[in-house]
């Protein structure tokens, strides 16, 4: 049932900031399955059940006649590990205090199957166990609130999807950032590209950051702009809070020093 209540969940910013492996349709299928079990309170070891047509609308398939086989394909995605390098959610997996654990690699779900029951398709899995603990600590620490049916819902590619989410991550602490520094490490593992040829040197990112920042500035209520420190090796994002939609974004590149005050490069994604 397509309603236009609004559809939010709150994340872990380790989740949120960490590497992504996952296509558009999956990253929109995990934040439908985040929010099932949030906003149940659903961390039991018993699968999870939900209604097709309950995550159409947030992976935006209300349109797609092939929207079941978006959703296996989705599912069957979620099933691949992600890799956890932070050493404050590695902790929350580690049982001997005489060990400290290193690196994990987690699933999303074990399994998933499609079910009907008359003329109702239901979607239906188990959580891992270590999934499960994610998501049962997403009341602790620091999280970010996202609206999963409404400017989501309209992103157009997988990069400008984590983005935004990445972006709105910030705007949750103390200082609310407006300014943020992207290294070629952490682009390179934010958008799981893993040392892909196409983006093996700094200058390639900015096609593909150009692309994302004009999604989201078309299709949200966020506004971007982007800079290049060539000197730094850095893309900076200006997030603006008061901004006509007119307003073009180009990008703005830097020569002089950078004043570093407010600039972030954070290490604190799951990598």
């Amino acid at each position: 049932m397509i309603t236009t209540k609004e559809i939010s969940i709150h994340k872990r910013n380790e989740l949120v900031r960490g590497a992504n492996p996952y296509s558009l349709h999956a990253q929109r299928l995990g934040n439908a399955i985040y929010h099932h079990i949030q906003s149940s309170n659903h961390f039991e070891s018993i699968p999870f059940k939900i209604e097709v047509q309950n995550v159409v609308e947030i992976m935006n398939l209300q349109k797609n006649n092939s929207y079941i086989d978006v959703i296996k394909k989705s599912l069957l995605e979620l099933t691949n590990p992600i890799e956890i390098y932070n050493p404050r959610v590695l902790e929350l997996f580690n049982k001997d205090k005489n060990q400290r654990i290193l690196w994990k690699a987690v699933q999303f779900i074990s399994d998933a199957e499609l079910v009907k029951k008359g003329k109702t398709t239901y979607i239906t899995g188990q959580l891992t166990n270590s999934m499960r603990i994610l998501l049962a600590h997403s009341n602790e620490g620091n999280f970010t609130p996202l609206v999963l049916n409404t400017y989501l819902a309209k992103l157009q590619s997988k990069h400008s999807y984590v983005l935004y989410e990445y972006i709105e991550s910030y705007k949750n602490d103390n200082n609310r950032k407006s300014k943020i520094g992207l290294g070629f490490e952490r682009l390179d593992k934010m958008f799981n590209l893993k040392g892909s040829a196409k983006y093996k040197y700094f200058s390639k990112f900015l096609p593909l950051l150009e692309r994302s920042i004009e999604d989201i500035n078309k299709n949200t209520n966020m506004y971007l702009k982007l800079a290049v420190d060539k000197k730094q090796k850095q893309y900076i994002i200006y997030r603006i809070f008061e901004f006509k939609r007119k307003e073009p974004s180009k990008t703005i590149y830097i020569e002089d020093k950078i004043n570093k005050e407010t600039m972030y490069n954070h290490p604190d994604g799951l990598f």
